[in-house]
C-alpha cells in the first residue's frame, strides 16, 4: 500500500547569520538576569542605544517574513521592544511567550560554549491526549525543536511559541542573547480584517 504524508500545517523558524561587526556593539551592555523581569523602560530598548545595528536586524528581519514566508516586498515592520538576557548562575529559562508582537527573535551576539544549552521552543500543535511514543522524532511528532546556537546566529519565529531552556552548569562564560519583538507597522489585513497604524493617532 502507497500513502501520500501530507504536512498540512507548518510553523516557519527562520535562522541567519549576523555580521560579527553588528554583534560586538552588543558586547557593551549588562543584561537581565534569567529571573529579573522588572526593570525599568531602558532595559527593554537596548537597541535604541546601537541604531545600526538595530537598522541592520529590522532589515534582516524585514527581508526574511517579506520574502522567505509571506511574498509581501513592500511591507514595513518595527522593533518594538529588545532586551539583553545574561544568564552567570545556570538558571532555567522559565517557558513563556511574547505577547503584543507578531515576530520575536534571538541573536546570540557573544560567545557560545558547549555548556549552554540551546533554546526549546514548543510544538503548538500538540492537541492529542493518547501517547504513542514514536522510535524517532519526525516533523509529525517532534515535542520541542531545540533551535541552533552559535555566535552570530539569530532565529526568528512567531511570537505565539512558547520557548524555554534547560539549567545548565555554571561557568566563567555567561549565557547571552539579545531578543527582539516586531510588529507590521503602515497598511496591512484586508477588507475587514485591515488597519493602517499611521491613522490610529489621528
Amino acid at each position: 500500500m502507497n500513502y501520500d504524508v501530507i504536512p498540512a500545517f507548518s510553523i516557519p523558524i527562520g535562522v541567519a547569520r549576523i555580521d560579527r561587526k553588528f554583534c560586538d556593539p552588543l558586547k557593551k551592555f549588562k543584561g537581565l538576569a534569567q529571573k529579573d523581569v522588572i526593570r525599568g523602560p531602558k532595559d527593554y530598548c537596548v537597541l535604541d542605544e546601537v541604531p545600526e545595528v538595530k537598522k541592520e536586524l529590522l532589515r534582516v528581519f524585514s527581508n526574511y517574513v517579506n520574502n522567505e514566508i509571506l511574498d509581501t516586498p513592500e511591507q514595513e515592520y518595527a522593533i518594538t521592544t529588545s532586551w539583553i538576557t545574561e544568564n552567570h548562575t545556570g538558571d532555567a529559562m522559565d517557558r513563556h511567550c511574547h505577547k503584543n508582537a507578531y515576530y520575536s527573535s534571538v541573536l546570540y551576539f557573544d560567545r557560545v560554549i558547549k555548556e549552554h544549552p540551546p533554546l526549546k521552543i514548543e510544538n503548538p500543535i500538540r492537541t492529542q491526549d493518547i501517547l504513542v511514543v514514536p522510535r524517532k522524532a519526525t516533523i509529525f511528532t517532534i515535542e520541542d525543536f531545540h533551535a541552533p546556537m552559535r555566535e552570530g546566529l539569530i532565529l526568528f519565529f512567531p511570537s505565539y511559541l512558547y520557548h524555554f531552556h534547560q539549567s545548565f552548569k555554571q561557568t566563567n562564560v555567561p549565557r547571552k542573547s539579545l531578543a527582539c519583538n516586531y510588529l507590521p507597522i503602515g497598511k496591512y489585513g484586508g477588507f475587514d480584517s485591515s488597519i493602517d497604524s499611521r491613522k490610529l493617532y489621528g
